[in-house]
């Protein structure tokens, strides 16, 4: 509407003044590059107000699981901060809460979105084991390995083994839990087996710690026995002596393993594992005295009962005795 002063004189136009109304509330997204379950530490996310902000920092964020850390403003309208997860197997969570951030018009934020991480920075230890007992004959030999946490890529090949080669390998508990044998390359083999560290890794990324070397001692070759006597044809000695010599320790020869025709046997001694003594008493003025070792009797290693392998007499010492 135009004006006239007392003049008569007609108004000029007048500024315009521009005012925006603004009831909308800003909104906020939160991301991560960080894909769940995870390893990472610490996590990274990210809010993105539809507007710029002001008023908003670390104190306006629900955090649960971790502790929040380096709040960065990017610009008004995005921030980023650091979360560190309080322990290496928890679930962290975040969250903007409504009413903290206000834009130009004193509009308050709107509550955000809830992120949640399934943090697992558990290291995988392996245990490996065995019931096979060392010395041993035991072939295949069985192992059986255990992860203290599920793991992928672990694969036969990821088992390193001397002396032996592996085989019949089964995974019982899915990740977590394998069974496998190791066959002796040769009758007698120090085999070792042990899990290297890294061959595989937990859901999260985590490389396996290594697992201890199991070391075991193969061994399928008989001893040898020689059973000897002082006294050879034709002899007037009684009780007649007798020895036996073993080329390796051995355990459970004992007085019932002498079998005597023509005589008693006695004062049977232990020199040593491998070592031996004994005598025979022929049971008559005129007989012949026969001598041997029965089959049967176990390897030691280390004076321990732990072998079952044949021991072969060599041959049988026949001696005849005569009175004087």
């Amino acid at each position: 509407m135009a004006a006239d002063d007392q003049a008569l004189n007609k108004n000029g136009a007048s500024n315009v003044i521009a005012i925006a109304h603004d009831q909308d509330a800003p909104t906020c997204v939160i991301t991560t590059t960080v894909a769940s379950p995870s390893s990472i530490t610490p996590l990274v996310f990210t809010m993105d107000f539809n507007e710029g902000v002001s008023g908003f920092d670390i104190s306006d964020l629900t955090v649960t699981g971790a502790t929040a850390g380096s709040f960065v403003t990017v610009t008004s309208s995005r921030y980023t901060v650091n979360l560190t997860p309080l322990s290496t197997q928890t679930t962290v969570t975040i969250r903007v809460n409504a009413g903290r951030a206000v834009d130009n018009a004193g509009n308050a934020n709107t509550i955000s979105n809830l992120v949640s991480i399934q943090h697992d920075s558990v290291i995988p230890v392996s245990t490996l084991t065995t019931t096979a007992l060392s010395p041993s004959q035991t072939n295949p030999i069985p192992f059986t390995l255990d992860f203290s946490t599920g793991v992928v890529g672990f694969a036969l090949p990821s088992i390193s083994v001397t002396g032996g080669s592996s085989g019949a390998f089964v995974e019982t508990v899915p990740g977590q839990q394998f069974t496998f044998t190791v066959v002796p390359l040769s009758t007698f083999a120090t085999v070792t087996v042990r899990v290297p560290p890294a061959v595989c890794a937990s859901v999260t990324g985590v490389a396996n710690l290594a697992s201890g070397t199991i070391t075991i001692i193969h061994d399928k070759v008989p001893p040898v026995v020689t059973l000897g006597s002082t006294e050879a044809g034709t002899t007037l000695v009684s009780p007649i002596p007798y020895t036996i010599d073993v080329d390796e320790p051995v355990t459970l020869l004992t007085i019932s393993s002498v079998i005597v025709s023509g005589g008693v046997v006695g004062s049977f001694q232990s020199l040593d594992s491998q070592h031996y003594s004994f005598v025979v008493t022929p049971s008559s003025i005129s007989t012949e005295v026969d001598v041997y070792l029965q089959y049967g009797h176990r390897r030691g290693w280390q004076r321990r009962f732990l072998f079952s392998h044949i021991v072969h007499f060599l041959w049988k010492c026949c001696v005849c005795w005569q009175p004087m």
